[in-house]
């Protein structure tokens, strides 16, 4: 099989005679230094690859430098075909959001990032009511959503004095919209309930 190398234009190839020919490696030691582009692939249905060796356990690095008054940055960029940047198989973003400051990344589906806009505020929803003698159940117009490890979505005072949400403390979420006390509150308690988002 022949092959050739072609320098024009300050463009280096290697080129086959057999077209139906494996690609074929060319291989740098030290450095190479581009002025302009380097393009990966000419084939458009194939991706183009930078890699390190197979089972070298090396990193690959892509650096730029600066003088201290010049800097200069890494850019990933998707172009404007809708193309996503994909990092360790999530891709993001999905392109339906545009980011603007104080937006956060977040999940939207499997293996996706999207940029979400952080809720206004930490404003609960609030609603009291004055309870009747020995009632248990409230419904309320706010979401009940139960405490998780860490997370806390709803707070309920009596009196002016916190309750502790479980079976054996003082109440416990029983619906969407409803909160059973385990034992019956007083005529007039004042019962406050803080929903937060």
């Amino acid at each position: 099989m022949a092959q050739r190398v072609i320098v024009q234009d300050g463009v280096v190839s290697y080129r086959s005679s057999d077209p139906g020919s494996l690609d074929m490696d060319f291989s740098v030691s030290g450095s190479v230094n581009v002025t302009n582009q380097v393009n990966i692939g000419d084939n458009p249905a194939s991706p183009g690859l930078i890699s390190t060796p197979t089972g070298s356990g090396v990193d690959l690095i892509i650096e730029t430098h600066n003088d201290g008054i010049d800097f200069g940055n890494i850019k990933l960029d998707s172009q404007t075909d809708g193309g996503a940047i994909v990092l360790n198989n999530v891709s993001w973003p999905d392109g339906t959001v545009s980011p603007v400051p104080g937006m956060y990344l977040g999940v939207t589906a499997l293996n996706t990032l999207q940029f979400f806009t952080l809720p206004s505020g930490s404003t609960p929803a609030y609603q009291i009511f004055s309870a009747t003698a020995a009632q248990l159940v409230f419904n309320t117009t706010l979401s009940t959503v139960a405490n998780g490890a860490g997370v806390a979505h709803l707070q309920i005072f009596v009196n002016g004095v916190k309750q502790i949400e479980g079976a054996l403390k003082a109440y416990q979420v029983t619906g969407a919209n409803q909160v059973t006390f385990n034992v019956g509150l007083n005529l007039n308690d004042d019962v406050e309930f803080y929903a937060f988002p």
